[in-house]
């Protein structure tokens, strides 16, 4: 059910699983995040900066707006994959 959050909310253009190109990696994102749920839950409710590259987070901002629009149970979901990696 994450995966297809993710894929819904068109994270795939700017995050992979490896590159971090464009936007951190979803390993880097794994790992920065791993044993911080609560933390990841919070950045995407809006209520925490990120832990990884800050000077890409104003690209994040839109997106953040339709995570906040995700019912608990696909934000949750979509925190289980991300932390999956």
């Amino acid at each position: 059910k994450g995966k297809e959050v993710f894929q819904r909310l068109g994270c795939t253009a700017c995050h992979s699983e490896r590159s971090s190109v464009v936007a951190p990696s979803l390993k880097e994102i794994s790992k920065a995040y791993a044993g911080n749920t609560k933390d990841l839950e919070d950045y995407f409710l809006g209520k925490r900066e990120p832990i990884i590259d800050k000077s890409r987070s104003r690209v994040m901002k839109p997106f953040i707006n339709l995570t906040k629009k995700l019912s608990p149970e696909e934000r949750q979901a979509l925190v289980k994959y991300l932390l999956s990696f």
